[in-house]
Parts: C-alpha cells; structure tokens; sequence
C-alpha cells in the first residue's frame, strides 16, 4: 500500500475565515476581524495537529499558524517538535517577511522582532486579489506595495462595475 507520506493540516475555507490558518492581527479587505484572540487560534490549530499526529500512525505531521507569534514562533516551534506535537513547521507568512530568519536561528540568535511578519494580511490579500505575486509588503515594499495597490485598484474597480 502506498500511504499517506505525510500530514500537512489546515482549517476552514482560508478565503472566509482566514483567522482559522493564519491567525492576524489585521483582516483581509471585507473581511470581519477575527472572532477571537489570535492567540486563542494559534493553540486551537496546534492542538488539532496533537490529535492529528496522535492518529497518524507515525506518518510525519506538519504544522502551521505560528507566524502571530513573530519572534516567538522558534522556540515554540522547537518544543512542539519536541513535545512530540508535530514533525514539521511550515513558515508561510514568516518566510515572506523574513527569508533569513532560518539563518539567523541557526546561528543562535533567533530572530529579531524587527524583521519579523507582523500578520497585517497584506500578503494574502495580493493572493486574494489575484494581480500578483505572495509577498511581503511592509518588509519587501519597493517589490510588493505596488502589487498590493495593482490588487486593491482592480478589485475596487470590479465593485464598481458591479454596481453599474
């Protein structure tokens, strides 16, 4: 039999209730702020992956939604590992917003808050969006802020439109 080689969980419909995978502190255009403390999301989504991985059958699990975390994400992440939670971390948004954040752990010094994703939505918005590349616009503005501002122009004028 061939398996399942791994576990990579998510919760939700990420279009409509994103604060289920990425827990944020700002929300997606027409989306309502999240009905709780992101915090209270980022537990909820690693407890899931604690059963997950529990019922796996040593097939390797992957966990996600650390990013609000920021500059806590590793350490946590390193106990999760530890603690026998999970097999894998998955960095979405961290990865946009600070690419050299593995080096910086890997040399000891962790990462540093400044350089770290703030979980303003900005990214998956462009990916909502549809014009452009994910990305990370408040650390990477010069590539990303005009990808966002293409985005948010087009669905503007879409609403427009519809309301002709």
């Amino acid at each position: 039999a061939l398996g399942v080689p791994l576990h990579n969980i998510s919760m939700g419909y990420p279009r409509f209730q994103p604060y289920l995978n990425r827990p944020h502190d700002r929300a997606l255009a027409g989306c309502p702020p999240p009905p709780e403390d992101p915090l209270r999301g980022v537990v909820r989504f690693q407890e899931t992956v604690r059963a997950v991985r529990r019922a796996a059958g040593g097939a390797p699990v992957i966990t996600a939604a650390l990013s609000w975390l920021r500059h806590l994400a590793p350490p946590v992440a390193a106990g999760l590992v530890r603690e026998g939670w999970c097999d894998l971390i998955g960095f979405g948004r961290s990865a946009f917003a600070y690419p050299d954040a593995p080096n910086d752990i890997l040399r000891g010094g962790g990462m540093v808050p400044g350089k770290c994703c703030v979980t303003c939505s900005m990214c998956s918005q462009i990916m909502k969006d549809g014009v452009g590349r994910g990305g990370c616009v408040v650390r990477d503005s010069a590539v990303y802020a005009p990808e966002y501002r293409r985005g948010r122009d087009a669905a503007r004028q879409t609403m427009v439109a519809r309301e002709l």
